[in-house]
């Protein structure tokens, strides 16, 4: 009997044990402050202000203390080594960055931003410029630029405006990236004059209008891509919000309640906002977005982590396609000449002769056309765009050559009747050749550049393809001024006597 109660004894001595070591850690997890980092993408305190309501919603749903720390990367990525965090939020490159190095899972929700009156949970690049700067109509005006830039490991302040360089065929490294800090540095030092261009994330634009209007009283946004509906100015494609994610030590309890906190907040926001929300432009969390578009970027570029990554086939065939194909058409080629061997080599050099030929043809006729007194005006018939005009027509008209061509023929030169009524364009018999194929000659006015009607004589004759198709019409300009001149002084003398000017017996019949 003293055995089996013995036994009894210390089986229940045990389990108190286990049970009340087994309590220690809940305990102490529930008296032990929540660790949060958070990359500090602007200055710490500007950041703390930031993510201030968000750092004491998490206090109020975990009923613990928080502890959070803003860090940049580097530190950042010391502490999620050491285990020394248990809530991470960082911008989308850096996480994947951790990802690949730490069993980090896929991020648990996805931060959001308020402004405009709507939460918004996507990023992007804002390039700006100073106001003294070229616009940039075009990402190729960028090459050989100095832009001013966060760093290289900021997805709204470099990456994702490298990534639209290169998807332009921009060569990135063309551009002097000068890596300044934070995005308050890039727009004070462009502000300074450091450069004429530098990149911030989106929202940063809005938040300094905000907080500090001088700071970019002479700086502008430039390259705007902005979508409909989105509040922040932008000159990328978007890309999801900075990831929330939990480390892996935390508890099944916490993560649960956590997650399940700031999604309900999230809900109750949408629905009321506090104005200290609304102030510090942090929403709280919704579901986790999809972040693949971010590692796509990071391989693209070779952004860390895939700096090392192995070149495949694929990627040399993306990079050096135009290169390959190139180098393939030419060993096709030089193949195709060395079977071929003495007839390719008599058929080159029969082209050749009949090349030599057509151009010293063309350089034949164009010096014959500039030589001439006649103008010659060629038009597409698609477009009625000129294609030539020779100097003679140019001088008549009060232009240069270089001037005619690229414009409209019948909106520049034949757009009004003498007395400066409307000449519908289908009534012009430039026109009616382009479409019927018929040569047309009549008398007629082009307008000089100034305004004023030239009278001219005109010879139209359309331009055929090889399939009988109008392409062109080509039209001959006379000058008949003097003859209009000459006939309007006989007309007069018919009728005038030519040393009174009066009106002689063959004008006097005429005007009875």
């Amino acid at each position: 009997m003293a055995r089996p109660l013995l036994a009894r004894l210390l089986t229940l001595l045990s389990s108190t044990v286990l049970l009340l070591f087994g309590c220690i850690p809940a305990l102490r997890a529930e008296d032990s402050p929540f660790r949060i980092g958070i990359f500090a993408y602007q200055k710490p305190e500007i950041v703390a202000e930031q993510f201030a309501p968000l750092v004491r919603a998490i206090g109020a749903i975990l009923s613990r203390p928080v502890e959070v720390a803003y860090l940049q990367p580097d530190p950042l990525e010391a502490r999620v080594a050491a285990e020394t965090l248990d809530l991470l939020i960082t911008n989308p490159t850096h996480f994947i960055e951790l990802q690949e190095r730490y069993p980090l899972s896929a991020p648990v929700l996805t931060l959001t931003r308020f402004a405009e009156g709507h939460f918004v949970r996507q990023l992007g690049s804002t390039l700006l410029r100073r106001q003294d700067a070229p616009p940039v109509d075009s990402l190729q005006a960028l090459e050989g630029q100095t832009i001013l830039i966060p760093s290289k490991r900021h997805l709204g302040g470099y990456q994702a405006f490298a990534f639209e360089l290169f998807l332009a065929g921009v060569d990135v490294a063309t551009i002097t990236w000068q890596e300044v800090g934070t995005h308050e540095a890039v727009v004070e030092a462009l502000a300074r004059g450091a450069a004429r261009y530098g990149v911030v994330r989106s929202s940063i634009w809005e938040h300094t209008a905000q907080r500090a209007p001088e700071a970019i009283a002479h700086l502008a946004v430039a390259f705007d891509q902005t979508p409909p509906g989105y509040p922040f100015r932008v000159s990328t494609r978007l890309y999801p919000e900075w990831p929330v994610a939990l480390l892996p030590h935390v508890d099944d309890a916490t993560a649960s309640a956590l997650i399940s906190g700031l999604l309900a907040l999230q809900l109750q926001l949408d629905r009321t906002l506090p104005p200290e929300w609304i102030q510090s432009g942090i929403g709280c969390c919704v579901r986790g977005g999809d972040y693949t578009s971010i590692r796509r970027l990071a391989l693209a570029m070779r952004e860390p982590p895939f700096t090392e990554v192995p070149v495949t086939w694929r990627d040399i065939w993306r990079q050096y396609r135009l290169a390959l194909l190139a180098a393939t058409a030419a060993f096709a080629l030089a193949l195709t000449l060395a079977l071929v061997g003495m007839r390719t080599r008599a058929l080159y050099r029969q082209v050749d002769h009949q090349k030599t030929l057509l151009t010293n043809q063309i350089a034949e006729t164009n010096t014959i056309l500039e030589a001439l007194n006649e103008g010659v005006i060629v038009q597409n018939a698609a477009d009625d765009v000129i294609t030539y005009c020779n100097p003679a027509a140019a001088a008549l008209l009060g232009y240069t050559p270089d001037e005619l061509i690229g414009k409209p023929s019948h909106a520049t030169l034949h757009y009004a009747h003498a007395d400066g009524t409307p000449f519908p364009r289908t009534e012009c018999p430039i026109f009616q050749t382009m479409r019927d194929g018929k040569p047309r000659r009549v008398d007629t006015v082009l307008w000089h550049k100034n305004g004023i009607p030239i009278a001219v004589h005109i010879a139209v004759a359309a331009i055929r393809d090889h399939r009988n198709a109008i392409v062109r019409a080509v039209t001959a300009v006379h000058d008949i001024r003097e003859q209009q001149r000459l006939l309007e002084q006989i007309i007069h003398l018919a009728y005038h006597d030519p040393l009174t000017g009066l009106l002689n017996r063959e004008g006097f019949a005429h005007a009875l």
